[in-house]
């Protein structure tokens, strides 16, 4: 008798277990939302980089990105934002947003040679978001141009 009571409380904490995994998984799925960008009939998912810390590493480092990922970096405060190619291994669109989220600066194309010029705007921007180079030309976008993420 004490087996099967066993069993039904082994099975009883399994299923208790698996709802408690299940609520875990929509939770972070919920308040980990990755910001997507839609341009025209694309979007790329941007990972974030809100922290000081991931900011100042950004995409260096890494070999490559996805085609249909970006890097966001959102500020505190809208400010001049300066960015260069220190540790990159690949070539990269720049893109400078208001905090409305209208673009205001890009700088296409630059490349890891390029450092350790700085690339920065005299606007007060609130995001800045890096792509792969050559994304701005294929989504033909522009100056005074709203994004939507």
């Amino acid at each position: 008798m004490q087996k099967v009571e066993d069993a039904k409380t082994a099975l009883a904490l399994k299923s208790l277990l698996s709802i408690l995994l299940v609520i875990f998984i929509i939770f972070v799925a919920f308040f980990r939302q990755q910001p997507i960008l839609k341009i025209n009939h694309s979007e790329y998912y941007l990972d974030q980089a809100k922290q000081l810390s991931v900011q100042e590493k950004g995409l260096g480092g890494k070999s490559s990105l996805a085609s249909n990922k970006g890097m966001l970096y959102t500020f505190n405060q809208p400010g001049k934002q300066c960015f260069w190619m220190k540790d990159m291994k690949f070539s990269l669109d720049i893109i400078w947003l208001t905090s409305n989220k209208q673009v205001d600066y890009i700088s296409q194309n630059v490349s890891p040679q390029a450092y350790p010029d700085i690339y920065c705007t005299n606007i007060a921007s609130k995001y800045v978001i890096e792509m792969n180079a050559g994304t701005v030309e294929k989504e033909s976008i522009h100056s005074g141009q709203y994004l939507h993420f």
